[in-house]
């Protein structure tokens, strides 16, 4: 009997250290809606390979693109070798849309495997083209960013945008699901991070593990300036109630591993070592003048946001505190202890629209010490 092995990440809610560095000016433009067979992610996953799990690699990765029968790998490969070379091709290729994340299991070892496919070729061909037509007008969007950071900030705003958290549909875990379709779980907001990413030149990669409760999820690294950094779109476009409430947030949006990792989110390291990330440097906090380093800053900074929201009619104001003294200090004296009601009175007193203080209501985001107050007017949400 054939035993066959799929891999999957059901819902969700590499061994080098550096990575190629991205100027800060003059990113080039992407004209082209696909990534290069040749760019692998960044060959983050594939460095890490040995010379012969490369070679199978690459005969997996050719077979899977022609939509072939079968891969010969080149060498004999162990269960264990052919699974992590599979899964390497599988999650940091997402230009693979059409293919599943399925192979023969050998019983000890095997030279070749069977493939398997969501999409005939035909089918996939047309699919393809809809997909360029949603990626060309991404790109429209992010083209004119003039650095690494600000190029990641737009595409995780247009694909969280875009995208409603869905478990239902054959193609939730990959980029036809979530840029045609516009619905994925959190395989597929993370392949379409990275499909955007391999097209800009960004080293990227989808990690798979676990959040905190034991549930398979899955979110990606990524390269900025020379540093690493986390980034989960799913976790920034949040539910409510089981629905997508359309909100975007920036909680997830290029943060250190100590503020996720073994917290919310648990790598799964079976496929390769990830890089460290260590930085806060291209945070989009700290890039917006949003990461506030004691009580005093985060008063200051709703004062100035909150008046300014207020004024303009817009929904949401959202910081972030530094460290965790500074984060829980700031909730006990605004929250707890009712700190906020005076700055939002004085938000009120120079608003220009049914600004209504007392049905704003403040989210916390405890791992990354993000603090957001929703605003309302005539006593709703925008």
């Amino acid at each position: 009997m054939r035993r066959i092995c799929t891999l999957f990440l059901s819902i969700a809610i590499l061994l080098l250290s550096a990575c190629s560095e991205i100027p800060q000016t003059e990113l080039p433009e992407i004209t082209s809606p696909a990534p290069s067979s040749e760019y692998h992610g960044g060959r983050y996953a594939y460095s890490t390979l040995s010379d012969e799990e490369k070679t199978a690699y690459d005969n997996i990765y050719s077979a899977l693109s022609a939509h072939a029968e079968r891969a010969e790998f080149g060498a004999e490969l162990t269960a264990e070798q052919i699974k992590r070379v599979f899964g390497c091709v599988y999650f940091q290729s997402p230009e693979l849309f059409w293919a599943r994340g399925s192979y023969d299991i050998p019983d000890s070892a095997a030279s070749s495997t069977s493939l398997y496919y969501r999409s005939s070729e035909e089918e996939a061909a047309a699919m393809q083209k809809e997909i360029d037509s949603v990626a060309n007008e991404i790109l429209s969007a992010v083209n004119g960013a003039s650095s690494t950071p600000e190029m990641l900030y737009l595409i995780h705003n247009e694909l969280v945008s875009r995208i409603s958290y869905s478990a239902d549909g054959e193609h939730t875990t990959d980029i036809y699901g979530a840029l045609v379709e516009g619905k994925a779980q959190c395989e597929g907001y993370s392949k379409a991070i990275k499909y955007f990413c391999d097209l800009a030149g960004i080293d990227c990669l989808l990690i798979s593990g676990y959040n905190s409760i034991n549930e398979t999820h899955a979110w990606n690294i990524v390269c900025a300036d020379g540093e690493w950094y986390n980034l989960d779109a799913t976790w920034d476009d949040p539910l409510v109630n089981g629905e997508d409430s359309g909100e975007l947030r920036f909680d997830y949006l290029l943060v250190p591993d100590k503020e996720i990792d073994g917290i919310t989110h648990f790598k799964d390291l079976f496929y390769f070592t990830p890089p460290e990330c260590t930085s806060l440097r291209a945070n989009y906090h700290a890039v917006n003048g949003l990461l506030a380093h004691s009580t005093e800053d985060a008063e200051r900074m709703f004062r100035d946001k909150l008046t300014y929201a207020a004024m303009e009619g817009l929904s949401r104001v959202q910081i972030k505190l530094s460290d965790e003294n500074a984060y829980r200090e700031t909730r006990r004296a605004l929250f707890d202890e009712g700190g906020i009601f005076p700055i939002l009175h004085s938000a009120a007193e120079t608003a220009t629209d049914d600004f209504d203080e007392n049905t704003c209501t403040p989210s916390f985001s405890d791992g990354v010490r993000c603090i957001q107050i929703t605003l309302c007017y005539g006593g709703k949400e925008r």
